[in-house]
């Protein structure tokens, strides 16, 4: 294969931000066994107060088709967050902590973030109001984090799965609507996502009772930006297929989720269209 030219490295880079940008959903692994549904179960599910440990796992592998040279970037990441629901009044005041990412694969340079500044960005803290159907009201982000910490902000704002504001029952359809927005190294990119659940049935998980949701989510993804000189535009779609959890009581215990984009990156100033495919396996589960 021949080398790639220098305003195709550039170009390479573009595969590294989205396999560290679009972190816009996770879900979660574990042992289930299905159960019949003991009485003392609940009739519908909200959140309550809780204080949980996240262990979240990200795999990617990305390629970009540069008129039949194919470049592919694979990215690794694993962090722990501890998100803690304090109910004051009518309120569950939350606080979500970055504790640690001890394991991450190396990305290049052009990508624009490093294994140490991730690292440096553990301690950061999300604040806000966890709503009973699992909106996060009030949500303060981080701005002074670093890069990696900021691209969190989307992530932790949507990380608890919404759910019917009334509580949610087995046997029930509901749909999600967002918008959000996420930065990184130069490029500005606009996520629009439509979700559909369905919530099966109580279960054991982990020997704990919970309500199994399915999610299907199809999004868009569009903009662009500046990079090493060059503006490079980015359009595209995907889908992104999810198993949550919500336990008896009121906590999100994770899930699994696989993901596939297509989009395409577009640089005017070389009239070049070049093709990216994305691939993703997230997984979120309690440890503690």
């Amino acid at each position: 294969m021949r080398s790639l030219t220098p305003w195709h490295q550039r170009l390479a880079g573009a595969a590294a931000l989205l396999a560290t940008a679009l972190v816009v959903g996770c879900s979660a692994s574990g042992s289930t066994a299905r159960t019949a549904a003991a009485p003392e179960l609940p009739s519908t599910f909200t959140y309550g107060p809780f204080t949980a440990v996240y262990e979240i796992a990200s795999h990617s592998h990305t390629e970009q088709d540069f008129g039949g040279q194919v470049q592919t970037v694979d990215f690794s990441l694993t962090y722990y967050i501890t998100a803690t629901a304090v109910q004051t009044g009518g309120a569950a005041q939350l606080t979500i902590t970055l504790d640690s990412a001890p394991k991450m694969s190396d990305l290049p340079p052009a990508a624009g973030i490093s294994k140490e500044e991730i690292q440096r960005a553990a301690g950061t803290t999300y604040r806000g109001i966890l709503a009973p159907d699992g909106e996060i009201l009030a949500f303060q982000g981080s701005t002074a984090g670093g890069q990696f910490a900021e691209q969190l902000n989307t992530a932790m704002e949507r990380f608890f799965p919404r759910i019917p504001i009334a509580g949610l029952a087995p046997g029930q359809t509901w749909s999600d609507s967002a918008s959000t927005t996420t930065q990184s190294g130069g490029l500005d990119l606009g996520v629009e996502t439509t979700t559909s659940f369905e919530a099966r049935d109580w279960l054991t998980r982990n020997g704990t009772q919970a309500l199994e949701v399915a999610a299907v989510a199809d999004y868009t993804v569009s903009g662009g930006g500046s990079q090493s000189g060059m503006d490079i535009g980015i359009d595209g779609s995907g889908v992104r297929r999810s198993l949550l959890y919500l336990a008896q009581d009121g906590r999100y215990l994770g899930g699994a989720t696989a993901d596939t984009s297509n989009l395409v990156a577009t640089v005017a100033a070389m009239g070049a269209m070049i093709p990216v495919t994305q691939i993703r396996h997230d997984t979120v589960r309690v440890v503690r």
